[in-house]
């Protein structure tokens, strides 16, 4: 399992051995998180300017040191990844690929716009850092020029947007034909995360599953458990039927949508 957990300024180092504390005493033992760029200010022109998909020179270098930081503090018995939002044009996302690589991420993430174009091929084979993307594609469709043209090196659906179980797992079979792993992009609730887990279970090459669970708060008590949720960084998977979970009825009933009852 990776999480989402983040320094409050990256080029703070500082901050940086704070978070890094802060996620060594994680309960749920956490060793692999996600996290964003951490623009600058734009009241002095050397941060994003949203009129463009590029990065200043200046900003590309804090990201450098920024991530540097961060490596620095947490070491390298920790896995960092890199997530991009869809905001850069193939250009810029060398340039941050270059910045980054250093620290050597388990992978960048949607650094191009969500649909396939040449663009990110050319990324992939010039860049030294893994290229992930998959959560906001759709079934087979989405997913084959990814694939067929080697457009990332590493998949990451989304199961309630790729098309479920089954569809997923074809997915995941046609990328095995062309030697990509799966990661799954996951911010749903405790029973997603169960749900997803299965089906990692099921495919030959899996890495990681996203949660935004594990540290605390009632989307971590939706679940009956008799064993910690997430221990050592890994869910184990469970051994009963069907998705293997049983609710809580109390805290599900207390988090129903407006005009929701209770179904169980």
């Amino acid at each position: 399992m990776y999480d989402h957990a983040a320094p409050r300024n990256p080029l703070d180092k500082a901050s940086c051995k704070e978070w890094a504390d802060r996620c060594k005493a994680n309960p749920s033992g956490f060793t692999c998180h996600k996290f964003s760029l951490q623009h600058t200010q734009q009241k002095d022109d050397s941060g994003r300017d949203l009129a463009n998909r590029m990065l200043s020179t200046k900003e590309l270098i804090n990201v450098r040191k920024g991530f540097e930081n961060c490596r620095e503090a947490i070491g390298w018995d920790h896995d960092i990844m890199v997530h991009c939002h869809w905001e850069y044009d193939v250009r810029t996302a060398m340039q941050l690929a270059e910045a980054i690589a250093s620290i050597k991420p388990i992978w960048l993430e949607d650094p191009l716009a969500v649909e396939y174009t040449p663009a990110w091929s050319r990324l992939c084979a010039y860049s030294d850092v893994p290229i992930c993307t998959g959560e906001n594609l759709f079934r087979r469709h989405g997913f084959k020029d990814f694939i067929v043209n080697q457009g990332c090196d590493i998949l990451h659906p989304d199961l309630r947007n790729s098309g479920g179980f089954l569809e997923t797992k074809r997915i995941a079979d046609m990328a095995e034909v062309f030697n990509l792993p799966m990661a799954t992009h996951n911010t749903g609730s405790q029973i997603n995360t169960w749900a997803t887990i299965q089906w990692a279970a099921s495919i030959r090459d899996f890495l990681s599953c996203e949660t935004v669970t594990g540290r605390g708060g009632w989307m971590d008590q939706l679940l009956v458990l008799d064993r910690p949720y997430i221990k050592d960084g890994f869910i184990e998977l469970p051994e009963k039927p069907g998705c293997g979970i049983e609710l809580n009825k109390d805290v599900v009933s207390a988090h129903l949508s407006k005009g929701e009852v209770w179904w169980g």
